[in-house]
């Protein structure tokens, strides 16, 4: 195996494909690309030092859909003298690894270029794009190493994959209803939402013209493998690992001058996790708004329930633990997410009059508010949620209008 074969295998050259199934090393350098892969995933969302998913996240994932594919597609190319399963699964392994660097797609910024709606349609093609061209090269290498029809090895690599992809696009929905139930879905949200369910409708759909064709190929013997999956070892070339490292290292620089924001970002988060709202406060005035991520919320994010609360309440924690001293960038940042947060929600569940007394003191939020009720009020008809929403609103304000001034 040469080093170039990294690349060819890329474009489902016959000669790499054929090297790679021949070689030991292959595997480890599959390995390398995997985690560079999880770099150009997450270099601009984890702080990689403390944040190990990037690691596990790829290798597990990886190896169950391997582990899955494998065994609906063993049974099919299976053949006698093929070296026994486990030889047979590590060359497997190895070519799916070896897709790993499709994936690098995924590191591309749209973030930085476009609004957050755009940016999630482009991310979301990206994984259209990579999910096509991985199967694309699995069957393109199992045709090839066993001579069996595309057919034929297509619909027992298709009607595993679907599955996993009916299920993970229904657990996305249900993550993004279910769990965040009693919120209004941002704009972002809404179209992943969208895009789940047009997924698992096409996985639902292509799975079973996969499974149709599993039926038809068992029961006719066109396209059968001609020889196993399973290669004797041949010649090394120990510059295969040193590409791989290379690919590796080259994404860790990348992510170096990111990981800055990033892990300011993920401490600040980590404040609040905690409830420490004064410490988290503390740390972000002692710094500017481009010492933060610019392409992710400053925490705590409007659209995330990440802190256990109802949406609202980490917002209103951490705005009565402010005492005006904060720098002028970070009581605007602060206060116009919380008023997101706030348009999101649904049932203000604990906007009691003490909660509206502290966002009187931010003319942003209760400018916004008023605007929010002016808009709904101007309405015909409202649906349920709104006219909770409205309810909810009119009984956190309610003490404000009978207090003393």
């Amino acid at each position: 195996m040469k080093p170039a074969d990294l690349l060819l295998y890329l474009l489902g050259n016959r000669g790499a494909i054929e090297r790679i199934a021949s070689s030991r090393r292959a595997l480890w350098a599959g390995a390398l690309l995997v985690l560079s892969a999880g770099v150009a995933r997450n270099y601009d969302h984890l702080f990689l030092l403390a944040q190990p998913e990037w690691i596990y996240g790829p290798f597990g994932m990886s190896l169950f859909s391997a582990g899955f594919i494998w065994l609906v597609l063993r049974a099919e190319i299976s053949r006698d003298g093929d070296g026994g399963k486990l030889p047979s699964f590590r060359i497997f392994l190895t070519l799916f690894w070896l897709t790993a660097p499709c994936a690098w797609l995924y590191g591309f910024p749209v973030e930085r270029f476009m609004d957050l709606v755009p940016a999630t349609k482009w991310n979301f093609a990206f994984l259209m794009v990579v999910a096509a061209w991985r199967v694309a090269l699995i069957v393109r290498s199992v045709t090839v190493l066993t001579g069996a029809g595309v057919g034929r090895i297509l619909s027992f690599v298709l009607f595993p994959a679907c599955i996993e992809m009916g299920i993970g696009s229904l657990f996305k929905g249900l993550s993004l209803v279910g769990i965040m139930g009693g919120v209004r879905l941002p704009p972002h949200h809404e179209f992943l939402k969208h895009a789940s369910g047009v997924v698992l409708v096409g996985s639902f759909w292509l799975g079973t013209a996969s499974l149709l064709g599993i039926i038809f190929y068992a029961a006719s013997r066109r396209g059968l493998a001609k020889q196993p999956l399973w290669r004797e070892p041949g010649r090394e070339d120990k510059g295969i690992i040193l590409t791989a490292t290379v690919c590796l290292m080259g994404w860790l620089l990348i992510a170096l001058p990111v990981q800055g924001p990033v892990s300011r970002n993920f401490q600040l988060n980590r404040y609040f996790a905690n409830q420490q709202w004064r410490e988290g406060i503390a740390f972000a005035s002692a710094r500017q708004q481009s010492d933060f991520s610019a392409i992710h919320f400053l925490p705590p994010d409007p659209f995330r329930n990440t802190y256990g609360n109802a949406y609202g309440n980490s917002y209103f924690e951490l705005l009565e633990a402010m005492d005006g001293s904060e720098p002028e960038w970070l009581k605007e940042v602060w206060t116009s997410q919380a008023l997101m947060e706030l348009e999101l929600n649904l049932s203000l569940p604990s906007l009691d009059g003490t909660a509206a007394k502290v966002f009187s003191r931010y003319p942003l939020i209760t400018a916004g508010l008023a605007r929010k009720v002016g808009r709904l009020k101007s309405q015909t008809e409202l649906d349920e949620d709104e006219a909770a929403w409205l309810r909810d609103y009119r009984k956190m304000m309610e003490p404000l209008k009978t207090a003393p001034p």
